[in-house]
């Protein structure tokens, strides 16, 4: 299971929301610019609980998995190969 990130809607949100935006980076005590680049990156750094905490709570969002997906990995990527190649092989 890859890391957990921001769906890109919810960052974009975040971009957009210059309320929502100053409450997230207050919370993680953090610059404007390093704010930008977090959001930026999708950093998994905004997936803690507290953040996940204000971006609901801002947004009205009731689960955090309505704000979450997995971030794919290589190894991710590379296990999806092989299921998709075994699959293949046995047709």
């Amino acid at each position: 299971m890859g890391a957990l990130i921001l769906k890109k809607d919810i960052v974009d949100k975040i971009k957009k929301n210059p309320d929502l935006f100053g409450k997230v980076f207050d919370c993680l005590d953090t610059t404007v610019s390093y704010g930008l680049q977090l959001l930026q990156n999708n950093d998994p750094k905004l997936t803690q609980a507290t953040v996940l905490r204000i971006i609901r709570e801002n947004l009205g969002v009731k689960d955090d998995s309505d704000l979450l997906e997995e971030l794919e990995t290589e190894s991710t990527s590379e296990e999806t190969n092989r299921t998709t190649n075994l699959i293949h092989d046995s047709q």
